[in-house]
């Protein structure tokens, strides 16, 4: 287990140029939320928090695989296995998420972006895929099924080149593919526009960074973090709203090292996936060996109070009551998780995400109710 030094926990870096402090973030120690085993994935090379579905990871085979991907939960169980239509596996490395056609819908982008010998690919594929909507209720029975995939297909503008990280920016639709090399990565844009005139793109090159062997990257939902791992170190950079993603990454003074456990514990470490509230991040490994899978819980926010409007089903007295909801948060990384076998049902959708123990307190009209009836508050 990767011990937290100094420098991931104190710091304050003043951004160049823009007068806008970023504190350095401070993530807790790793903790396995669960073991993934999941039947026909032997592989995880990438992985990527659901936004649609609360509690759902994408993540798909690495080289030599099947063309499907998995929805796994925030413990690892098995939700789903679906076939993509039409699809080629030649190396899958990394999966994002992100804007597609069709304004206000999920995207799921497949990258089949590996070429380790650098030659062998005229144009790599991205398999574009409307996120389907997962229940965790499935996890009693995963269900199987086929994916329409729209593929887009890039090419560098230099040279073929070897890539294990996939990114799409929230804020404007843009695909990123981060090359994995020694001591360096580059990094090459794919425009929403570009990618949606069904032509092959032949990508812009935008910047090469001082970080070897990149193995996976992620933006986060609200596009104001951008992650990078290898197998034993990260990086997060914060991005301000007025950047595009070539300036968050290339401005300095906005990138920190964060944690991973690395080897041997998580030995091929290649897949990274920033939680959707942006307080958090899960790891795994691509090893052949049934897998742990890490959450990092960011912990110099603020904690978060949250009214969502609702309402019950109650138990006793088999009624639908107007209620309020209120969540205090008691930590500095709260999530929300509902009960399955509960009469709760949230109308704030959005507002449910997940992991793993401990119970919460519910407050229904200014009174306590029987927590375990109504919800509960997961805290990893």
């Amino acid at each position: 287990m990767l011990a937290l030094t100094p420098s991931f926990l104190i710091g304050i870096l003043i951004a160049t140029g823009t007068g806008i402090p970023f504190a350095m973030p401070i993530y807790a120690e790793a903790l396995a939320t669960g073991k993934v085993d999941v039947p026909g994935l032997v592989e995880a090379s990438g992985a990527v928090c659901s936004r649609l579905n609360p509690t759902v990871i994408w993540t798909h085979n690495d080289k030599g695989g099947l063309p499907e991907i998995f929805a796994i939960d925030q413990q690892g169980q098995s939700l789903a296995t679906y076939s993509l239509n039409e699809a080629i596996h030649l190396d899958y490395e990394d999966i994002a998420i992100g804007p597609g056609p069709l304004p206000g819908t999920d995207y799921l982008y497949v990258g089949d972006i590996g070429d380790k010998n650098k030659a062998e690919r005229s144009h790599i594929v991205v398999y574009r895929i409307k996120e389907p909507v997962v229940s965790r209720k499935q996890v009693n029975s995963p269900v199987t099924g086929t994916l329409e995939v729209t593929p887009i297909r890039l090419k560098y503008p230099d040279m073929a080149r070897n890539a294990e990280g996939l990114m799409s920016d929230p804020l404007t639709g843009d695909l990123y593919v981060v090359t994995k090399e020694r001591a360096s990565c580059r990094i090459y844009r794919a425009s929403k526009e570009s990618i949606d005139s069904n032509q092959t793109v032949t990508m812009s090159f935008k910047l090469e960074l001082d970080f070897d062997l990149a193995s996976a990257a992620d933006i986060s939902a609200d596009g104001s973090q951008i992650i990078i791992r290898n197998e034993n170190s990260a990086q997060i950079w914060e991005r301000n709203y007025s950047e595009n993603v070539t300036e968050a990454l290339s401005r300095g003074g906005n990138s920190f090292p964060i944690p991973v456990v690395g080897t041997p514990s998580e030995k091929n470490g290649e897949a990274i996936a920033l939680h959707p509230s942006g307080r958090g991040y899960f790891t795994l490994s691509d090893s052949l060996a049934t897998q742990p899978l890490y959450y990092f819980a960011r912990q110099d926010l603020p904690p978060r109070s949250t009214t969502l409007s609702s309402k019950i089903f109650s138990h006793t007295q088999g009624s639908r009551l107007p209620v309020t909801i209120t969540i205090r948060a008691e930590s500095q990384s709260p999530i929300l998780i509902l009960e399955e076998s509960s009469d709760l049902r949230l109308w704030n959708q959005s507002a449910i995400i997940s992991t793993v123990s401990g119970i919460g307190v519910c407050s229904v009209n200014g009174t306590t109710a029987q927590k375990s009836h109504y919800y509960r508050f997961l805290n990893p």
